[in-house]
């Protein structure tokens, strides 16, 4: 068996060869009885050959089932047993080829498991000729050199062939000997140049095998007795001796087994000779028995000694004394046997080589010393005062715990005594013994109930409208809740009784609140401003153009104590040459003469209807105000055409009620009660889809419907996954996911499946710009990215990376912006004046804030009776000052100015957010799902239907000046957290927004700091040195300012938060151009929250969009936003005067 004991090198081979020669050796002994000392086994060096896996590809795919392999022939030296090659595929399957120099022959050994069998050539005077080994199936042979020499059978057990074949095969040989493997015997001889025809078997070389007769064995064995040169032999050793094992008795002789008259002596047949052979074979077989018993002893043995010195491990080295020999400061002496360390320093031990500290649960030091653990081992200090030790700690006074067993504080005493502390709750004492105590008429409150526990007596809660813990109670009067008023207690919640409220304020059921007479009793002239304050109210100046008061405040239940009267400008001589002077509410203005005009002055000038002004008395009286124009339109918490208004629960723009007139306005609300101001209606049963359970009417409900807008009563989906859960009917890809259903051409083709998403004629694999029509396919930078859809269009940047979401590039993104418009100074069109719309209406590079001729006609803006449209040759038809090419349409978009939100910006004239972008405001959070938007009303709708991370949806359009104003409502019983809007939005870091939350909460996620959201309206500028992420995301919901992330510039004072399934009404105007910015909420009709006038000079304009934070079935509805640079008529008194002179006065507008 080849063993696993030996490791590398030559020792290795010699192992290997011993040990297998011990095999073959211990199985051959079964065959014949032989002595150790017969064979004198040499090791010899093998080498696996290269030429393995030729062996085993050769027998395997032998056709005729020969192998024939060339070995070098036996050196003949010294080496009485030389062994040629050795095969083998398993530990228990091997094959070798040996040569025996003695008596000149090569005998080859298969062992099989227990079976061996061996054959032999001698080879006579031709023993150093080179080797050929023919193998097949059945039978080997041998040539030497060209000659053959005869066959022998090898089959069964014993099949070589079939042994080399195997995969497991490993060939060894000796050193330096050239192995060579054929594929049959006549290319083997052909590779020594021997005619093969011509060859024929010598005469001089004999057959001869191992496996013999037993009566050739013993006559053989007889032989070589005399052989006394054999190895050194002893024949005494390998033969019976009579001597020892005596001839078997034979067996006794009768009368009956003698023959007549013949002596038995005298016969001597042949029978008699066969029967004594076998008695004496029998008698031998028990001697190979006993003597092999013997031999596989001695064997076994040999086979341990052979692995005791293959196991056998070479001594280590002698280590000498090294800087690391010792631990540090112990010294090293070298001995004979290596390195020996002295004892460990003072304070430590060990065996010198490693140390530790002795540690101080040794108790080392005496009984007046406590023990300290250093690095260098302990250290003993004297205890303090009076103390004893242990050994390790000091031991006091009070270690004994004897203050009531522990169960007291105990103090020590500079005198070596103690102290203890008072008794436990429910028990009384000195401290050192205590008893327990036991309820009595006096230890609770009178009414509460006593218990006995195991703590002692415990009483009961105190008795309703008294505060204490049962044994002191004092009555609910005693935190004055009725303020100076006097308190009594009652029988009933809340068990006190106040005495009136002072002027200023309302009983509320429990208390005296401020009364918001603003809103309930509005004491000050529809003209000015009305604040309210703490028990009172204040009222405004009466504006420019009107007399009256300069301001005045009030309390309670006081009604309007003053009046605003129009002041008529035109009694001076305010209009110059050849205008006349047209007096207007708050103003005047100047119009030319002539013609058919007239006006309210005692010369016909101009016609009435361009000087009607919009009467606030007259809109009063139809539930109106004055809107923009001449016209009125319905106040908050009412519906219709402006002279006919019915009630608007929820604040959507539509009345409860069909109202008797014909407009668009005047249509009954068909979801009353849910705000919806697009007022889709899928299957026209007259009910909104915002409320109808079945909204396409096809008997699904609208959860699980996978259309709830289409009719699909089949609800049939052919995706792949069936998961974006769109059915086929509504599915603008039915065979692909696309759960967002873009499609940028609206051509009813999804994206994902559409090949030109944009419809400009180029397929999407080699459109630069997929989603933007760009036929042309500019992409001035060459990064592959078209011009239009390009971020940084003059930078390369294929991967259009833009981290702030400001809409360009960090390729090329400065975020230097010196007039804090939103847009950077490289790309700014007027870099040093705030522009954030950057119209440039004649396309020249100069926007129009900076342009001195607008419109590139030629005549300066103070001159150009259209500064906005190209218009050379002034033509002006009716001579009223405004050219025909932009009469009613100032800015020439072909929306009149009445219906144009923007007049003066003709890339914005309605309100739409169907192009939107959304903005992840904790793109790393894992808690909540990033918002869902849904768009309705053609963008002037949005709702947001999951709890989700906080986030933004962003419209495109940019502002300056704006007004901005939309229903709030939330239609969902689930949640209380954040809803609101944003206005100023530059970048993810830059905005200013307006959240509402609805009641106090600690943010769940404490890192990277704790965050308490307050209840109430929060306007917030967020200004963050971070950006999106974990820091913004706590600083937004924490109310109060986070420092470089969030400033808090207002919150309403009394924390009240959102209800569900209300509407809210918000007004907004924001004027970059000095800082102010006011805010104006409605629940009905009724205002609900003021922020006064706030300033902030950060951000000077931005795009508009929503926010939500954690609160799902958000619906923003009725969204409406206009640009206004001008301040409106109400609000001037209240600004400050250093603002005064940087008006422009909006007398068409009221902020209500």
């Amino acid at each position: 068996m080849l063993m696993p004991c030996c490791n590398s090198g030559l020792l290795r081979h010699r192992c290997l060869k011993t040990e297998r020669a011990t095999k073959i050796l211990s199985t051959t002994i079964s065959y014949k009885v032989v002595s150790l000392d017969t064979f004198r086994i040499i090791p010899v060096k093998l080498n696996r050959l290269e030429a393995t896996n030729d062996v085993i590809a050769a027998a395997s795919a032998t056709e005729d089932g020969e192998v024939a392999i060339i070995v070098r022939g036996p050196y003949g030296d010294n080496l009485v047993r030389e062994e040629l090659l050795h095969a083998k595929s398993t530990d228990d399957n091997s094959v070798s080829l040996y040569y025996n120099s003695k008596s000149k022959k090569v005998s080859l050994e298969s062992l099989n498991g227990n079976h061996i069998k061996s054959v032999s050539w001698s080879l006579g005077s031709h023993f150093h000729g080179t080797l050929i080994l023919i193998v097949t199936h059945s039978r080997i042979k041998l040539a030497v050199g060209c000659k053959p020499l005869h066959w022998h059978p090898m089959s069964g057990r014993h099949d070589v062939l079939t042994l080399l074949a195997n995969e497991k095969l490993k060939l060894y040989h000796e050193e330096n000997a050239p192995v060579e493997v054929y594929d049959s015997e006549k290319t083997a001889l052909d590779a020594l140049n021997c005619n093969h025809r011509d060859l024929k078997p010598p005469t001089l070389l004999t057959v001869d095998s191992d496996v013999e007769e037993v009566k050739d064995f013993i006559k053989r064995e007889e032989r070589m007795k005399m052989e006394d040169e054999m190895q050194g032999d002893d024949p005494r050793n390998n033969y019976i001796d009579p001597n020892i094992y005596a001839p078997l008795p034979l067996p006794p002789t009768t009368p009956g087994s003698q023959r007549g008259d013949i002596p038995a002596t005298d016969i001597e047949s042949c029978d008699d000779e066969v029967i004594r052979q076998l008695k004496l074979l029998r008698q031998t077989i028990e001697l190979l028995r006993r003597e092999l018993a013997d031999q596989k002893g001695t064997i076994d043995g040999l086979r341990n000694q052979l692995r005791a010195c293959c196991n056998r491990v070479s001594p280590p080295p002698i280590d000498r004394c090294s800087g690391s020999s010792c631990y540090p400061g112990v010294q090293c002496r070298n001995t004979a046997t290596g390195i020996q360390c002295g004892p460990c320093p003072s304070g430590m031990e060990g065996d010198g080589r490693t140390c530790r500290p002795i540690t101080c649960n040794r108790r080392p030091c005496s009984k007046n010393e406590y023990c300290i653990d250093t690095e260098q081992g302990f250290r003993c200090e004297r205890c303090p005062g009076r103390q004893t030790s242990d050994g390790q700690t000091c031991q006091s006074a009070c270690s004994s715990n004897p203050c009531f067993g522990g169960r007291v504080q105990c103090q020590d005493l500079p005198d070596g005594r103690y102290r203890c502390g008072s008794c436990p709750a429910g028990y009384t004492g000195n401290g050192e013994q205590c008893v327990r105590l036991s309820c009595r008429s006096n230890t609770c409150f009178q009414g509460v109930e006593c218990q006995e526990t195991a703590s002692g007596p415990r009483c009961g809660p105190c008795p309703r409208g008294y505060d204490g813990d049962g044994v002191r109670c004092a009555h609910v009067c005693s935190r004055r809740p009725c303020g100076e008023r006097r308190c009594s207690p009652s029988n009933s919640s809340p068990y006190y009784i106040c005495e009136g409220c002072p002027k200023g304020y309302e009983w509320n059921g429990y208390t005296c609140v401020d009364m918001d007479e603003c809103d309930l009793i509005r004491p000050c002239d529809e003209l000015v401003s009305c604040r309210n304050t703490e028990g009172g109210f204040e009222c405004g100046a009466c504006p420019t153009g009107y007399r009256g008061s300069s301001g005045w405040s009030g309390a309670g239940q006081e009604r309007r104590k003053e009046g605003c009267v129009d002041v008529d400008e035109c009694d001076q001589d305010v209009c110059p040459r050849g205008r006349l002077c047209v007096n207007t509410p708050g103003s005047f203005t100047c119009v030319p003469c002539g013609g058919h005009y007239y006006v309210n002055t005692s010369r016909p000038c101009i016609e009435a209807d361009s000087l009607r002004r919009c009467d606030p008395a007259f809109c009063r009286s139809h539930n109106a105000v004055c809107g923009f124009g001449q016209g009125c339109v319905c106040a908050t918490g009412w519906a219709g055409n402006g002279t006919v208004c019915g009630t608007d629960s929820d604040l959507d723009g539509y009345p409860d009620q069909q109202l008797p007139c014909t407009e668009l306005q005047c249509t009954a609300d068909n979801c009353p009660h849910v705000s919806n101001s697009g007022q889709e209606d899928a299957d026209k049963d007259g009910i909104g889809d915002s409320c109808d359970p079945d909204a396409d009417g096809d008997g699904i409900p609208n959860v699980p419907d996978n259309c709830p807008l289409t009719p699909n009563p089949d609800q049939l989906d052919r995706d792949e996954d069936r998961s974006d859960k769109r059915g086929d009917a509504c599915d603008n890809c039915p065979r692909r996911f696309n759960p967002g259903q873009e499609d940028a051409d609206n051509d009813g083709l999804g994206n994902v499946c559409d090949p030109d998403m944009d419809n400009d004629g180029i397929p999407n694999d080699h459109d630069n710009c997929p989603l933007v029509f760009n036929p042309q396919q500019e992409d001035m930078d060459g990064d592959g990215v078209g011009d239009l859809c390009d971020n940084c269009p003059r930078v390369r940047n294929p991967s259009q990376d833009d981290s702030d979401k400001d809409n360009v590039g960090d390729a090329c993104d400065s975020d230097v912006d010196r007039d804090q418009d939103g847009i950077q100074d490289g790309l700014d069109n007027c870099p040093n004046l705030a522009n954030s719309d950057q119209q440039d209406v004649d396309n020249d590079g100069k926007g129009d804030a900076c342009d001195d001729d607008i419109d590139g006609d030629g005549i300066p803006n103070l001159e150009d009776n259209c500064p906005l449209v190209y218009n050379p040759d002034q033509a002006d038809a009716n001579g009223d000052g405004v050219g025909n090419v932009c009469d009613n349409d100032f800015d020439g978009d072909n929306i009149t100015n009445a219906l144009d939100n923007c007049p003066n910006n003709s890339r914005i004239f309605r309100t739409d957010f169907r192009k939107y972008m959304t903005v992840r405001l904790d793109p790393e959070g894992t808690s909540q799902q990033d918002p869902r938007w849904q768009l309705a009303h053609e963008g002037a709708e949005i709702t947001q239907t999951l709890n989700s991370d906080p986030g933004l949806a962003v419209g495109f359009d940019s502002f300056g000046g704006v007004d901005f104003e939309g229903t709030l409502f939330v239609d969902s019983h689930i949640d209380d957290d954040y809803v609101g809007f944003i206005f100023g939005y530059q970048n993810n870091k830059r905005f200013y927004v307006v959240m509402w939350k609805k009641n106090s909460q600690t943010y769940w996620q404490t890192t990277p700091f704790r965050a308490v959201a307050e209840p109430g309206i929060q306007l917030k500028l967020v200004h963050s040195s971070t950006g999106p992420g974990k820091i913004l995301r706590n600083a937004l919901w924490n109310t109060e300012s986070t420092p470089d992330q969030v400033t808090l510039l207002w919150k309403d004072p009394r924390n009240v938060g959102w209800r569900e399934k209300t509407a809210y009404r918000w007004r907004l105007i924001h004027r970059p151009k000095i800082g102010l910015i006011r805010l104006k909420i409605y629940e009905n009709n009724s205002l609900v929250a003021d922020s006064g006038n706030v300033y902030d000079f950060t951000l000077k304009g931005g795009r508009l969009g929503v926010f939500c934070f954690s609160q799902e079935m958000i619906i923003w509805s009725n969204l409406v936003y206009r640009c206004n640079d001008k301040i409106p008529t109400n609000i001037v008194s209240e600004l400050p005067p250093r603002l005064l002179k940087k008006l422009d006065i909006d007398h068409d507008f009221v902020y209500l």
